[in-house]
């Protein structure tokens, strides 16, 4: 599980605001289940098939969308999943990183939100 930083300033006067989770209960569920918690910010604004670094495209209700120079057009939070991703993979060997980008790839060209 990957966990940003909880601000809870960020929230206030949201609708978010009484829904704020403790880092130290989101640590004791992830140790509960066996997980992994890693706290580290991991940005969405970086390409998750070329790793450059991405520029604003365009904004919705719902979507913050990047773009690439290598084509890809991608909501930055989805970018971000991608990039926590390869981040978990980044210790294994590079035929298995190669695959996972690959993969990647193909989801993004799939997906109608990022187009």
């Amino acid at each position: 599980m990957v966990l940003g930083e909880i601000d809870p300033e960020g929230l206030r006067g949201s609708r978010l605001q009484n829904t704020i989770i403790v880092e130290r209960d989101v640590k004791n569920l992830v140790k509960f289940y066996n997980g992994i918690f890693i706290e580290k910010r991991i940005s969405g604004r970086y390409c998750p098939v070329c790793g450059k670094g991405m520029r604003k495209y365009g904004k919705t209700r719902r979507l913050e969308l990047y773009k690439c120079s290598c084509g890809v057009i991608i909501d930055k939070h989805v970018a971000a999943s991608y990039n926590t991703i390869l981040r978990t993979v980044g210790k294994h060997p590079p035929e298995l990183i190669q695959r996972v980008k690959e993969k990647i790839r193909e989801n993004v060209e799939k997906d109608l939100y990022t187009a």
